[in-house]
């Protein structure tokens, strides 16, 4: 399974061209992701990166999500 860390690695400062900026390393939600990045994600990369998952709020997005069944 691939890692939060590993999807991070592979994002992209809107800000920087070629580099990450001080904003994007303290909050790599800010980062962009590719759509298959985004396809790698599970609920614990989900909350990792972005702090949040929508099982949160009721709608289950992953099967290992603690709330039940996507």
């Amino acid at each position: 399974m691939i890692t939060a860390q590993q999807i991070i690695d592979r994002g992209v400062c809107p800000h920087l061209d070629g580099e990450i900026c001080h904003d994007c390393r303290l909050d790599p939600s800010q980062l962009s992701y590719s759509m298959g990045d985004m396809a790698d994600l599970c609920h614990d990369t989900q909350v990792a990166i972005f702090n949040w998952c929508g099982c949160e709020d009721g709608d289950p997005q992953y099967d290992d999500c603690p709330t039940g069944d996507k």
